[in-house]
């Protein structure tokens, strides 16, 4: 979403994400653990789907199956 940022990391607000209008927020359990708690403010931003943290920051071996189970998981929420 923010692939225009000069910085690797860039400091966004939950504002800035919403304005570019994203179809979903991941919420991952790793490296930061995103709970149900979080649902309701990073609601305000796109509707939220929970998936595994490895599943996004764990690569190799894992990697293939990973984009399969991120790939259905996504076509049960895309219009």
């Amino acid at each position: 979403m923010f692939a225009d940022n000069d910085d690797r990391y860039p400091t966004v607000s939950l504002d800035d994400a919403a304005a570019r209008q994203p179809g979903v927020v991941l919420a991952p359990s790793e490296p930061y653990v995103f709970t149900d708690k979080h649902v309701p403010e990073l609601s305000a931003v796109a509707p939220v789907e929970p998936v595994d943290g490895q599943d996004l920051f764990w690569w190799g071996a894992r990697t293939p199956a990973a984009i399969e189970r991120l790939r259905a998981r996504l076509a049960r929420i895309a219009p």
